[in-house]
């Protein structure tokens, strides 16, 4: 991820610098398409796929179920396959005002805009859906799950209303401006962000001195209790290791495994 995103924005800079700083003036620096129709179209369906098919893995450990990943990871390789084809394609025309929007690229842009949309929506209600059937009475759980929630709802609404915008502007009637450029640019770093913000959300971080409570991912209904604790610092992060017994008596209401799982996966 980190790889596609430095060339793209390599990319993007370069060609920033030939259209309006060496090109300056000549019009024929606006028209050529360069390295664009890999920078835009291939890279941001690359990234794209690796993330899509990241949620597919988390859906599957969430709901231990193959069918909705083999979904998400089928639309996935759509949008790749049309991304890849409408780089090719710009290729071969190599100039904006050569006839860019022809029937070939038009099915290009739909399928990988329309399969890209699709699997954003897809993967924002199944990880909703999933995340909703762990069950805790535990305040601080609950606010884990509501917020995890909350931010793959938001992130998958997004990047999905940028690939649909990106396919409205792009096949617009008429001799329109190229507006889409500006979505198909942003779109990757969409993906790529959002990804991120998911990962990042699950840090937490304490001050000094202070230890992270980590037991509250134990629902009420376990019997087990926590029977020893230790832990380390590292920095200003306090690590800490519990070690959790059951009396022989005591019924197994809910598993720690499976709820640590999916907690950790989502």
């Amino acid at each position: 991820m980190y790889a596609a995103e430095l060339a793209q924005t390599i990319l993007y800079t370069k060609m920033a610098f030939q259209e309006y700083a060496a090109g300056f003036g000549d019009i024929l620096a606006l028209e050529e398409i360069g390295l664009l129709w890999f920078a835009a179209p291939v890279l941001t369906a690359i990234v794209a796929f690796v993330v899509q098919t990241f949620y597919a893995y988390r859906i599957q450990i969430l709901t231990n179920s193959y069918f909705i990943p083999i979904v998400i990871t089928l639309l996935a390789l759509l949008q790749l396959a049309g991304g890849i084809a409408e780089g090719v394609i710009a290729h071969q025309i190599s100039l904006f005002s050569s006839n860019l929007l022809t029937r070939k690229i038009y099915v290009a842009t739909g399928v990988w805009n329309g399969c890209s949309a699709a699997c954003d929506v897809l993967i924002a209600a199944s990880m909703t859906y999933s995340l909703s059937q762990k069950k805790t009475t535990w305040k601080p759980t609950q606010r884990i799950v509501q917020k995890l929630t909350r931010l793959i709802v938001v992130t998958g609404v997004l990047t999905a209303a940028i690939a649909i915008i990106n396919l409205v502007l792009f096949v617009l009637p008429g001799n329109h401006p190229t507006y889409y450029q500006t979505t198909t640019a942003i779109l990757g770093k969409l993906y790529s962000n959002t990804m991120m913000g998911v990962l990042n959300s699950r840090i937490q971080f304490s001050k000094k001195g202070e230890e992270t409570d980590y037991s509250s991912l134990v629902s009420t209904s376990d019997p087990r209790r926590p029977q020893a604790a230790s832990g380390h610092t590292l920095g200003d992060i306090r690590v800490t290791h519990e070690q959790l017994t059951s009396p022989p008596e005591a019924p197994q209401v809910q598993s720690i495994k499976g709820l640590e799982a999916g907690v950790h996966a989502a």
